[in-house]
């Protein structure tokens, strides 16, 4: 398989929609079985003006965000969201995450994965918050005072660059979520 057709396998294999709702725990207003719309992934707001189409004819799902007009398909928003600096390495990582298998010799020369921690801590820092917002809009009384210290918490691990904590204080929220 040469590289872009593994690029187009990736685009047709991948269900956006699906990965921001069950993955990073985004809420999504279904306007149809092919077109949803939610926060944006990429900035803490608190209207949704994120939008996600499902392609029929092509097969492929796309985004759009109407803040920061940043659009494009699963592999551009793997790289945006995650940080990564390339298409490239958006696709291996994609492959990886879904334990999709692509037997190629020329996928495997590509660089590795370079994550780009200051990104990916902004990001965990944005779906911590919207987390915790969802939380307090849910059930003030019974979150207020865990919210109160995730948001320290959560401060104090931007501080110190601690993306361990980041994740267990995203563990915690999405478990109270759920």
């Amino acid at each position: 398989m040469a590289i872009n057709e593994i690029f187009e396998y990736v685009k047709r294999k991948v269900d956006l929609l699906e990965y921001i709702e069950s993955d990073l725990g985004f809420s999504v207003r279904h306007q149809g079985d092919d077109v949803g719309v939610s926060l944006r992934p990429f900035h803490g707001d608190s209207v949704p003006s994120f939008r996600i189409n499902y392609l029929q004819e092509d097969g492929i799902w796309l985004y759009y965000c109407f803040g920061c007009g940043a659009t494009g398909t699963v592999i551009d928003f793997f790289q945006r969201y995650h940080g990564l600096s390339s298409a490239y390495e958006s696709v291996k990582f994609i492959c990886e995450k879904f334990n999709i298998e692509v037997d190629n010799a020329d996928f495997e020369k590509l660089p590795p994965k370079k994550v780009n921690i200051k990104k990916k801590m902004e990001c965990m820092n944005i779906i911590v918050s919207n987390q915790c917002r969802l939380l307090l809009r849910n059930d003030y009384k019974n979150h207020s005072k865990w919210v109160a210290k995730a948001y320290n918490r959560l401060n104090d691990a931007m501080v110190n660059q601690d993306m361990e904590e980041l994740e267990r204080i995203n563990d915690e929220a999405f478990g109270r979520i759920s």
